[in-house]
């Protein structure tokens, strides 16, 4: 069975962390290597994490540079076959990393992503999207950037850990807002994101959140990909959004469960 390393990072979360720690150390899956970094919380966030510190693999609450520095640290510290990060105030669905596991070893994919799930305040999900297509070539170009096209859902995604050897930490460890899509950048060079037809884990929204944020974001995410579509690559936008809205139908590539040789399989792909 594959081995999986999860990080979260935190810094004054004790509204939400206990939820995010529940929702991995639950997962009733054997091979789990969570790792949690704390930017020196003073809410009693610390005090959560030393509850469940016998199932933690390695945690520390010390000062650090940003988010994204923090996940370095985590990083460094990963020796699963596959790797991801779940923020504090997000959680995993039941049974995600047994999924996850099983679709990686039955399809030798290297990199997926489940079903875009919203949550509200109350962790209920009150959104789901098949996401129809991820273009290496538009990934590279930052056009997945919920102006263009939708987001890569980072709460959703895995990858192989092989992966993490295309990553300069030193550059990852610089930003405050897309360490997300510099990881999906340099992935996206090596490999296809594939999307896999269940919801694995989602995003927690709340009211006031995107607007400012979101801007913030965008401005970011112009320093390493400043360009702007051109004519041609407008057109194939607008036809992946269109047939965005008939995901299952468009999208035969999707990773999806066979229920008559109990395995995943891609859809158009037949053994």
């Amino acid at each position: 069975m594959l081995k999986i390393s999860v990080i979260t990072v935190s810094y004054n979360a004790a509204a939400t962390i206990e939820q995010t720690i529940l929702s991995v150390i639950r997962q009733g899956y054997p091979h789990i290597e969570y790792i949690v970094i704390d930017g020196g919380s003073t809410d009693g966030t610390v005090d959560i994490i030393r509850k469940y510190e016998d199932k933690i693999a390695y945690w520390v609450s010390e000062p650090d540079a940003g988010m994204y520095d923090a996940l370095a640290k985590g990083f460094a510290r990963a020796t699963g076959d596959v790797c991801a990060y779940i923020n504090a105030d997000d959680f995993y669905q039941p049974h995600a990393f047994a999924t996850v596991c099983q679709i990686f070893q039955d399809t030798g994919c290297q990199w997926l992503t489940g079903i875009n799930a919203i949550y509200n305040t109350q962790g209920q999900i009150v959104h789901a999207k098949i996401p129809f297509r991820y273009r290496s070539a538009f990934i590279q170009k930052g056009f997945y950037n919920g102006y263009f096209l939708p987001f890569i859902q980072q709460e959703s995604t895995f990858w192989r850990r092989s992966l993490m050897q295309y990553i300069d930490f030193s550059q990852f460890r610089q930003f405050k807002l897309t360490g997300d899509y510099y990881l999906w950048k340099c992935f996206s060079q090596h490999t296809e994101l594939e999307i896999v037809s269940c919801i694995l884990s989602g995003f927690r929204k709340r009211q006031g959140q995107l607007s400012e944020e979101l801007s913030a974001y965008r401005r970011e995410l112009k320093h390493f990909c400043p360009k702007a579509p051109n004519w041609m690559e407008k057109i194939e936008i607008l036809f992946d959004r269109i047939q965005g809205g008939f995901p299952t139908y468009f999208n035969r590539d999707m990773i999806c469960f066979d229920f008559q040789k109990e395995s995943w399989g891609r859809r158009g792909k037949s053994s």
